[in-house]
Protein backbone atom coordinates (compact mmCIF):
# COMPACT_ATOMS: atom_id res chain seq x y z
CA UNK A 1 0.00 0.00 0.00
CA UNK A 2 1.18 3.34 -0.96
CA UNK A 3 2.48 5.72 2.51
CA UNK A 4 2.36 9.50 2.67
CA UNK A 5 4.93 11.00 4.67
CA UNK A 6 3.83 13.89 6.85
CA UNK A 7 6.95 15.05 8.09
CA UNK A 8 6.03 17.89 10.21
CA UNK A 9 2.83 17.56 9.39
CA UNK A 10 1.82 20.12 6.72
CA UNK A 11 -0.41 18.17 4.92
CA UNK A 12 -2.80 17.35 8.00
CA UNK A 13 -2.31 20.98 8.74
CA UNK A 14 -3.57 21.46 4.91
CA UNK A 15 -6.56 19.46 5.36
CA UNK A 16 -7.27 20.54 8.43
CA UNK A 17 -7.37 24.37 6.69
CA UNK A 18 -10.07 22.52 3.88
CA UNK A 19 -12.33 21.08 6.47
CA UNK A 20 -12.39 23.78 9.19
CA UNK A 21 -15.65 25.67 8.55
CA UNK A 22 -17.12 22.86 6.43
CA UNK A 23 -20.18 21.63 8.05
CA UNK A 24 -23.41 21.30 7.82
CA UNK A 25 -26.07 24.51 6.80
CA UNK A 26 -28.48 23.30 9.63
CA UNK A 27 -28.51 25.40 11.91
CA UNK A 28 -31.57 24.09 13.66
CA UNK A 29 -30.32 23.76 17.13
CA UNK A 30 -26.97 23.09 19.57
CA UNK A 31 -24.81 20.20 18.31
CA UNK A 32 -25.03 18.61 21.61
CA UNK A 33 -25.01 15.48 20.21
CA UNK A 34 -21.28 15.76 18.42
CA UNK A 35 -18.43 16.89 20.51
CA UNK A 36 -14.64 16.18 20.91
CA UNK A 37 -13.59 16.39 24.06
CA UNK A 38 -9.59 16.39 25.85
CA UNK A 39 -7.75 17.39 28.40
CA UNK A 40 -4.45 19.43 26.94
CA UNK A 41 -2.01 19.68 29.41
CA UNK A 42 -3.91 21.76 32.64
CA UNK A 43 -6.46 22.76 30.43
CA UNK A 44 -10.11 21.26 28.95
CA UNK A 45 -10.57 21.54 25.27
CA UNK A 46 -14.54 20.92 24.10
CA UNK A 47 -15.88 21.64 20.86
CA UNK A 48 -19.44 24.33 20.54
CA UNK A 49 -22.21 22.96 20.56
CA UNK A 50 -22.98 24.47 17.44
CA UNK A 51 -23.55 22.05 13.89
CA UNK A 52 -20.65 22.93 12.27
CA UNK A 53 -18.08 22.62 15.15
CA UNK A 54 -17.62 19.03 14.48
CA UNK A 55 -16.67 17.21 10.84
CA UNK A 56 -16.09 13.86 10.10
CA UNK A 57 -15.25 12.47 6.86
CA UNK A 58 -14.79 8.84 5.21
CA UNK A 59 -12.34 10.32 1.90
CA UNK A 60 -12.32 7.59 -0.40
CA UNK A 61 -9.01 7.28 -2.65
CA UNK A 62 -8.13 5.11 -5.40
CA UNK A 63 -5.16 2.88 -3.11
CA UNK A 64 -6.33 3.86 0.48
CA UNK A 65 -9.32 5.27 2.64
CA UNK A 66 -8.81 8.17 4.84
CA UNK A 67 -10.68 8.53 8.05
CA UNK A 68 -11.16 12.40 9.70
CA UNK A 69 -12.66 13.97 12.95
CA UNK A 70 -12.07 17.72 13.70
CA UNK A 71 -13.40 19.95 16.21
CA UNK A 72 -12.96 23.72 17.29
CA UNK A 73 -13.70 25.30 20.58
CA UNK A 74 -15.15 28.41 21.66
CA UNK A 75 -11.42 29.84 21.64
CA UNK A 76 -11.09 29.36 17.76
CA UNK A 77 -8.50 26.24 18.74
CA UNK A 78 -8.74 23.01 16.89
CA UNK A 79 -8.61 18.93 17.05
CA UNK A 80 -7.86 17.34 14.35
CA UNK A 81 -7.46 13.47 14.33
CA UNK A 82 -6.69 11.62 10.67
CA UNK A 83 -6.37 7.85 10.04
CA UNK A 84 -4.57 7.49 6.62
CA UNK A 85 -5.30 3.84 5.59
CA UNK A 86 -8.36 3.63 7.88
CA UNK A 87 -10.07 0.05 7.54
CA UNK A 88 -12.69 0.61 10.18
CA UNK A 89 -12.93 -0.15 13.77
CA UNK A 90 -10.16 -0.35 15.92
CA UNK A 91 -6.90 0.94 16.98
CA UNK A 92 -4.62 2.91 15.25
CA UNK A 93 -0.89 4.20 16.51
CA UNK A 94 -0.69 7.84 15.44
CA UNK A 95 3.56 7.55 14.50
CA UNK A 96 5.21 4.67 13.73
CA UNK A 97 9.18 5.58 14.58
CA UNK A 98 11.08 5.95 11.27
CA UNK A 99 7.97 5.54 9.16
CA UNK A 100 5.49 7.94 9.27
CA UNK A 101 2.01 6.69 7.90
CA UNK A 102 -0.26 9.84 7.54
CA UNK A 103 -2.40 8.62 10.42
CA UNK A 104 -1.88 11.89 13.26
CA UNK A 105 -3.83 13.45 15.63
CA UNK A 106 -3.06 17.71 15.85
CA UNK A 107 -4.13 20.52 18.27
CA UNK A 108 -4.00 24.01 16.49
CA UNK A 109 -4.25 27.23 18.47
CA UNK A 110 -4.48 30.94 16.87
CA UNK A 111 -0.15 31.04 17.35
CA UNK A 112 1.17 27.61 16.36
CA UNK A 113 0.19 23.57 16.38
CA UNK A 114 1.39 20.30 18.03
CA UNK A 115 1.64 17.24 15.73
CA UNK A 116 1.85 13.57 16.79
CA UNK A 117 3.57 13.47 14.07
CA UNK A 118 6.62 15.04 14.69
CA UNK A 119 10.35 13.30 15.42
CA UNK A 120 9.21 12.15 19.43
CA UNK A 121 5.17 12.53 18.99
CA UNK A 122 3.32 9.36 19.78
CA UNK A 123 -0.13 8.29 20.54
CA UNK A 124 -3.59 6.27 19.89
CA UNK A 125 -6.95 6.92 17.86
CA UNK A 126 -9.15 4.09 18.89
CA UNK A 127 -12.37 4.06 16.92
CA UNK A 128 -15.30 2.17 18.66
CA UNK A 129 -18.34 3.02 16.20
CA UNK A 130 -18.14 3.21 12.36
CA UNK A 131 -21.57 2.56 11.06
CA UNK A 132 -20.87 4.76 8.00
CA UNK A 133 -23.79 7.54 9.74
CA UNK A 134 -21.69 8.49 13.05
CA UNK A 135 -18.31 7.52 14.10
CA UNK A 136 -17.27 7.46 18.34
CA UNK A 137 -13.76 6.68 19.64
CA UNK A 138 -11.16 7.48 22.03
CA UNK A 139 -7.61 9.06 21.29
CA UNK A 140 -4.74 10.49 23.24
CA UNK A 141 -1.02 11.65 22.50
CA UNK A 142 2.11 13.78 22.45
CA UNK A 143 2.13 16.50 19.94
CA UNK A 144 5.28 18.22 19.11
CA UNK A 145 5.27 21.71 18.31
CA UNK A 146 5.46 21.98 14.41
CA UNK A 147 6.85 25.68 13.50
CA UNK A 148 9.93 24.36 13.11
CA UNK A 149 11.68 26.66 15.67
CA UNK A 150 11.78 26.10 19.38
CA UNK A 151 10.42 22.52 20.21
CA UNK A 152 7.62 22.08 22.73
CA UNK A 153 5.03 19.03 23.46
CA UNK A 154 1.65 18.93 24.51
CA UNK A 155 0.67 15.78 26.16
CA UNK A 156 -3.55 15.31 24.88
CA UNK A 157 -5.31 13.10 27.31
CA UNK A 158 -8.97 11.61 28.45
CA UNK A 159 -9.79 12.64 24.17
CA UNK A 160 -13.32 11.60 23.30
CA UNK A 161 -15.15 11.97 19.78
CA UNK A 162 -18.52 11.31 18.42
CA UNK A 163 -19.33 12.84 14.83
CA UNK A 164 -21.74 12.17 11.95
CA UNK A 165 -20.28 12.02 8.54
CA UNK A 166 -20.50 14.70 6.50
Amino acid sequence: MKKINLGSGCILFVIALLFVGCGSDDASGPNVDEFIRANVETISFETLADPSAVTAAKIEGSDFTTFLVQGVDGSGNAMILSIVEYSGVGTYDLFIENEPTGTAAAYVTQETAWFSSGDGGSGTITVQVDDDQETSGTFEFVGIEGDGGTTSTRTVTNGTFRAKFE
